[in-house]
C-alpha cells in the first residue's frame, strides 16, 4: 500500500462532507463499560501470531473478528454517487466506523480484487492500518494522522498477491474504500486527489 497526501482543497470539502453527513450522523460510538477484554481482542486480532493461525485455517477475504459497524447500501451508493464527481468508482467496497478500540482483524478481501483506494479518518491519530507485504512478506505499520489519510494498492485473489490487512484505533475512526476497473483510473484518482490534475467539482 502507498500513503498518498490530499491536497486538493475540494476533495478535502467533499471528504469532510460524508464526515458530517454520513460518518458522525446517527451513529452509535459507545464503548462497553469494561474495556479490558475489547483492548485485548483488538491486539490479539491484529498481531502476527493471528496472521498465521488465519492463513492455516481458511479464509474467505472477510475479517472473522472485528469491533466496528457498516453503513447501509443506501450510504454506500450516496458515498459513490459523491466520490463519482471526481472519479470513476467501480465499487464501494468498504463503509466502516470504529468506536474507541475498535478493530478489524486480518483479512484480504480477495472475494473483491482489484486497484484499490482507502481512505480513512481519525478522530485523534490514535490507531493504525497495518498490512503484510505480498512479494517481501514484511509485516508494515502505517501510523493513524488526525483527520483524513489516503492510500492505494491492489487487492489480489491469488495466494501469492493476496494482501493481507488490519486496523486498530484508540479514537474514533473510519474507513472508506473502494475498487476501480483499471490502474489507469486508480492513478487518475491518485492525481486528483494530491492536487496534480484540476478539477471542477461541484458538490454540492
Amino acid at each position: 500500500m502507498e500513503e498518498i497526501e490530499i491536497r486538493n482543497e475540494n476533495f478535502i470539502d467533499v471528504l469532510d462532507w460524508i464526515l458530517t453527513k454520513i460518518i458522525l450522523r446517527d451513529k452509535n460510538w459507545e464503548v462497553p463499560e469494561s474495556t479490558d477484554l475489547l483492548i485485548e481482542s483488538s491486539h490479539k486480532s491484529c498481531s502476527e501470531e493471528y496472521l498465521n493461525q488465519i492463513k492455516i485455517e481458511g479464509h474467505n477475504g472477510i475479517p472473522k473478528d472485528s469491533y466496528s459497524t457498516s453503513t447501509t447500501d443506501w450510504d454506500q451508493s450516496y458515498v459513490r454517487t459523491k466520490l463519482s464527481f471526481y472519479f470513476k468508482v467501480k465499487r464501494i467496497t468498504l463503509l466502516w466506523f470504529y468506536p474507541k478500540y475498535g478493530f478489524i482483524g486480518w483479512h484480504s478481501n480477495y472475494d473483491v480484487p482489484g486497484y484499490n483506494l482507502l481512505l480513512n479518518w481519525s478522530e485523534e491519530g490514535m490507531g493504525f492500518f497495518r498490512f503484510q507485504d505480498p512479494k517481501s512478506k514484511e509485516i508494515i505499520t502505517i501510523p493513524d494522522k488526525k483527520g483524513w489519510t489516503a492510500k492505494i494498492g491492489k487487492f489480489g485473489n491469488t495466494p501469492e498477491d493476496e494482501l493481507w490487512h488490519c486496523a486498530r484505533t484508540d479514537c474514533r475512526r473510519a474507513s472508506v474504500a473502494m475498487v476501480f476497473n483499471s490502474k489507469e483510473e486508480q492513478m487518475l484518482a491518485k492525481h486528483l486527489i494530491c492536487g496534480t490534475i484540476k478539477s471542477n467539482l461541484n458538490y454540492e
